[in-house]
């Protein structure tokens, strides 16, 4: 009879053993399930933030490159008036140095 009974209560250890590893086997399926979706929400979250910062980057880029130009073109139609000055300076320097003997 004892025999019996340590078999029973034997098997019924087992199983109520064998219940929690299963449990426990489910939870960390379940912590490794929900770890991995927070990973991949985070590693969207970054991807998205530097696909941001590198927009940021061209537009800043580009307003730059901009102000360079509108800085260069204003430059060249400043030179562009000094040479017309000087040319036409010299040019009537010397019309009026040959013309004015003839």
């Amino acid at each position: 009879m004892n025999d019996k009974l340590d078999r029973v209560v034997t098997k019924d250890m087992f199983q109520a053993e064998s219940r929690r590893v299963d449990d426990r086997i489910a939870d960390v399926a379940k912590d490794i399930a929900d770890e991995r979706v927070a990973r991949e929400k985070a590693i969207n979250e970054e991807r998205a933030a530097r696909e941001k910062a590198v927009e940021a980057e061209k537009r800043a880029r580009k307003a730059l490159e901009e102000a360079a130009q509108a800085r260069s073109d204003r430059l060249g139609v400043w030179l562009r008036w000094l040479a017309g000055g000087l040319v036409a300076s010299i040019g009537t320097a010397i019309f009026t140095r040959f013309s004015g003997g003839m």
